[in-house]
């Protein structure tokens, strides 16, 4: 049991491999390995939003035990979650103990700090009213102790909003950015999918907003292991803490990863790649996304013209086979491949400026497996206003339409209604769950599970209902929507909810 490491180990010819290692009837293949002859970028993956001890809001969080000691969570990311970087760091601390928490993190980076091996970021959480910001530092070795946890988003901004050696990442859980109380003058680093789920409605709102952020991933890491694999959690999830509902549902906890795409593994490198948006953000699957503009990479941004020619160029190595591919220009769906469940997979798209709307491009793409992954954006900078988006369907159009009730004949997640509506009846409301549908048994990288879509509410809103039955007490995962890549405007939704039925 535990981490095997493998010395020696070595390829001698350009490719995307995979090693499988076996254990009787069990099998287990790795992420794909992208070997090229003298790469001018290569793919380093970590976790930039999650924590250890030093919490003074959340039980067992303030102990500084074996597993939540600043200098054991960067031993875990290198040794359990092989990352090349990680961000660990104090959720809420203690306002008369800032000096001795800070502190510790920051010598846990000095003892970790191996460039060309791991690379260890300090960071700690900021609460503000405004929404919750993880604060990152380029360097640690002389950073000041911050400010009050509490202090509201104006002193957080004075403090490090302009500064280009600090990050103020926008994440999904507990507290979203408030952006109609406070708008920061830029975000630059964006949670598209953490522990608590996914969230392109997240990064969609920023862009409207006129922000041009990088995408990222993140645990948001309490109490498990740093590195650990995505799994279902009881306590992560959403509905019952901001939504009309008795309980709170499950999430993933551990599991999404950001990728920096750098030419070497060094804190000035990565902290460089992470300005210029040379990022990935996934669920958890170790996958290598490229999406190419011409010569421009994601994350750039190019001047365009009315007349000229968008050539681009797309490239995905998966860890499962593919179940879809999607191209988002601005909050439209540009196209849709069906890589037909391969695991490498390519093309190209090329239209004319006129029929690409928006100010950005983006890559989603979806595992068979339930994984997700998104590239950072290509800015497009246009001379005129952006073309009128005729006939293309939404950017969430897929998990927001009419086509997700219908019933399958002999659907195999029918055997579990019963013991849905059992929990539904028991635990919540069930008259708010309108025309309950069976769609299908998922197996999913977290495990398997009974799929059923529902209308909710008066509203009949389009909601996905995941029961996880193999759990000696099934667990229960809700998202609005018909997918669950975070279809829909949590920040809006919650609170007119809330306000409808409570």
């Amino acid at each position: 049991a535990g981490v095997k490491v493998i010395e020696g180990v070595s390829l001698t010819s350009t490719g995307v491999f995979r090693l499988q290692a076996s254990c009787g009837t069990l099998t287990s293949t790795s992420n794909p390995i992208l070997v090229e002859s003298a790469p001018s970028m290569r793919q380093y993956w970590g976790d930039v939003h999650a924590h250890g001890w030093g919490d003074s809001t959340m039980h067992l969080m303030h102990l500084r035990s074996d597993r939540l000691d600043p200098a054991a969570r960067h031993a875990q990311a290198r040794r359990l979650g092989r990352f090349d970087f990680c961000c660990p760091a104090s959720m809420s601390m203690d306002p008369a103990r800032r000096e001795e928490t800070f502190g510790a993190y920051r010598d846990a980076c000095a003892q970790h700090d191996e460039p060309g091996r791991y690379v260890p970021f300090l960071a700690y959480e900021a609460h503000p009213k405004a929404g919750d910001r993880q604060v990152i530092f380029r360097d640690y070795r002389e950073e000041p102790i911050p400010p009050p946890m509490r202090d509201p988003m104006e002193r957080v901004i004075e403090c490090y909003g302009e500064r280009d050696d600090v990050l103020l990442q926008v994440h999904i859980g507990g507290d979203p950015p408030h952006w109609d109380i406070h708008r920061p003058a830029r975000e630059r680093f964006l949670e598209v999918c953490s522990g608590f789920g996914c969230a392109e409605w997240l990064l969609q709102e920023a862009l409207q907003l006129g922000y041009e952020p990088g995408v990222c991933a993140a645990s948001d890491l309490h109490l498990g292991w740093m590195g650990g694999p995505r799994s279902v959690e009881t306590f992560r999830g959403r509905f019952g803490q901001k939504y009309p509902m008795r309980q709170r549902d499950s999430a993933y906890g551990t599991g999404p990863v950001t990728a920096i795409q750098a030419p070497e593994l060094t804190r000035d490198s990565l902290w460089t790649a992470i300005e210029a948006r040379h990022t990935v953000g996934t669920s958890g699957a170790r996958m290598i996304l490229a999406l190419h503009l011409g010569n421009a990479q994601a994350g750039d941004s190019v001047a365009i013209g009315a007349r000229d020619q968008l050539d681009m160029h797309f490239r995905v190595h998966a860890c499962a086979p593919l179940a879809r591919i999607d191209v988002i220009a601005g909050v439209h769906r540009l196209h849709t491949y069906d890589p037909q469940e391969r695991l490498d997979w390519e093309a190209t798209l090329s239209l004319p400026a006129t029929e690409v709307p928006g100010r950005w491009v983006y890559l989603r793409v979806e595992q068979a497996d339930g994984e997700w992954g998104w590239t950072s954006p290509i800015y497009l900078e246009r001379d005129k206003i952006p073309p009128a988006a005729e006939g293309l369907p939404a950017w969430n159009d897929c998990a927001c339409g009419e086509s997700g009730e219908v019933a399958l004949e002999g659907d195999s997640a029918a055997v579990h209604l019963a013991e849905l509506r059992s929990y539904l009846e028991r635990e919540e409301q069930i008259d708010r769950f309108n025309d309950l549908t069976p769609a299908g048994i998922l197996h999913l990288a977290v495990g398997n599970c009974a799929q059923f879509r529902c209308r909710w509410g008066e509203q009949r809103l389009p909601m996905t209902i995941r029961w996880f039955f193999e759990f000696e007490i099934p667990k229960i995962r809700f998202d609005f929507g018909w997918r669950d890549y975070g279809a829909m405007p949590e920040n809006q939704l919650g609170p007119e909810l809330m306000t409808r039925y409570e």
